[in-house]
């Protein structure tokens, strides 16, 4: 007998290494140890005293309420289908089937699924670029404005906030052009679950009076895997129908071990917030201090702001870039995880990303310190400006309805024998997943390039199958 799943993950996390990965208890090192031998005694079901996540009127109520005066909600919801299911359900709540969303181009692909699965007309718009990290970065107050004048018929606008680099926009501008239009706000601060738990941090979109923030609880706070919040920050929603799109989302036999490490997630970072951010903060100025006193490498901080319409930056967020080596930032991640042990949540060209939580010590960050003034004393240093990134081609208004072409006929093409035809898939870059195909746009000679350059570049294309692409059948 075996069970080569289970054996793997044994094997893998036995190993002696850093996470700078989610999820934030790091290998359950912010796990209060009894609950962590005695998880699965919580593993039950609906029964007399354990109360109903779909209809709650006891402990999870509770639970719920604790977490909404924590988050400064009108209501806050627990979520067991991670931040995509909270997504669904304040998309759905605040558009309806049919409607119309307006949504960042680097929404979360769960908000391209939505539009897809409840026939949402979608209109993006696209994010200002911060070219010395050539990272995506926040939409300009003008973009705002033109995007939600000329679709006055939609019914919600969102955006994300913080995204995966922890740049933040300007939320409470956006409360007040979204509502003076008579629209929802929906925020996706998936990676921003810790701000309400620190005055060092960005203000949460809930504290600005967006309509609906969704929070993954399981990105920055000590929780599981698939936890996430939905919290209703004005009295716009629709309370009741919110709860009911989320009972359609959600599994009805929703895991009490998930709903009681979101309570205790909660409870820890509410009682030690202050003091556990304050001291990771002053860790990580003294990082990058040192990194950059010691490498030709940058960091995004301060001197970011202001640039690229970034509002605010997550301090705890790490983003290290490679520019000034003849290497790129996915080689380094690669190497630290080989050589180091160090696993870093993600990197694209240039940059490397860390998520980090007050659960990563002093003596994880002079690991991270150690490991790259090592590789960074080894890589030549580049002699000449690095070629542009090539410009990302503008997204193709469908032709055919997403929805529709999503459930249609299709067939397999290898790339180069694509052009003129229509996509029946989302195909985006990963990271940091910027769709560059919808269902139902057409693709390109310009598309088809950006693609192939994409892949010589070791990029990853989420929507790909061995180089050919799923279009419409004729």
């Amino acid at each position: 007998m075996a069970a080569p799943l289970y054996q793997a993950i044994r094997n893998f996390t036995k190993k002696e290494k850093v996470s700078f990965h989610m999820p934030g208890h790091k290998n359950g090192r912010g796990i209060p140890s009894f609950f962590a031998k005695s998880a699965f005694s919580v593993d039950t079901t609906e029964l007399l005293g354990t109360d109903n996540l779909h209809a709650p009127e006891g402990a999870i109520a509770k639970a719920e309420q604790l977490a909404g005066e924590a988050f400064g909600s009108k209501r806050t919801f627990f979520c067991v289908n991670g931040a995509t299911g909270a997504l669904h359900a304040a998309i759905l709540s605040a558009v309806g089937r049919g409607g119309k969303l307006i949504a960042g181009r680097s929404s979360h692909a769960s908000v391209i699924a939505a539009c897809m699965l409840y026939d949402i007309e979608a209109v993006f718009y696209e994010e200002s670029f911060l070219d010395s990290f050539g990272i995506p970065a926040m939409p300009s107050y003008r973009t705002m404005i033109d995007v939600l004048d000329k679709h006055a018929d939609a019914k919600a606008f969102l955006i994300t906030s913080p995204n995966y680099y922890g740049i933040c926009g300007d939320i409470g501008k956006a409360v007040q052009a979204v509502h003076r239009r008579n629209m929802a706000l929906i925020v996706d601060e998936a990676h921003g679950t810790h701000f309400s738990f620190s005055p060092l941090l960005p203000k949460s979109a809930v504290r600005f009076g967006a309509d609906y923030v969704v929070n993954s609880a399981h990105k920055t706070l000590c929780a599981p895997t698939q936890t996430a919040f939905l919290h209703l920050g004005s009295d716009l929603p629709d309370e009741k129908a919110v709860q009911y799109h989320l009972s359609l989302m959600e599994t009805s036999s929703p895991s009490y071990l998930f709903l009681c490490a979101m309570d205790l997630a909660r409870e820890k970072a509410q009682k030690n917030g202050k003091s556990a951010y304050s001291a990771l903060i002053r860790n990580l100025i003294f990082f990058r201090h040192q990194l950059e006193r010691k490498t030709k490498c940058k960091t995004l901080g301060g001197d970011q702001t202001g640039f690229a319409n970034i509002h605010m930056l997550d301090p705890t967020r790490l983003v290290i870039n490679f520019r000034a080596y003849e290497t790129t930032a996915a080689d380094i991640s690669v190497q630290l995880a080989e050589e180091y042990g160090i696993y870093a949540e993600m990197a694209d060209r240039e940059n490397l990303v860390c998520l980090l939580t007050p659960e990563n010590t002093i003596h994880d960050l002079q690991r991270l310190s150690h490991a790259l003034i090592k590789i960074c004393s080894a890589l030549p240093e580049r002699t000449q400006t690095p070629e542009p990134s090539v410009s990302t081609p503008a997204l193709q208004t469908p032709e055919v309805k997403p929805s529709n072409a999503f459930s249609a006929p299709g067939i397999l093409l290898p790339l180069a024998e694509a052009e003129g035809r229509i996509s029946k898939r989302t195909v985006s870059i990963y990271p940091p997943n910027i769709p560059i195909l919808l269902p139902g746009s057409r693709i390109t000679p310009e598309i088809i390039s950006y693609l192939q350059i994409s892949l010589l570049n070791g990029l990853s294309v989420s929507g790909l199958e061995k180089g050919s692409l799923w279009v419409l059948q004729d």
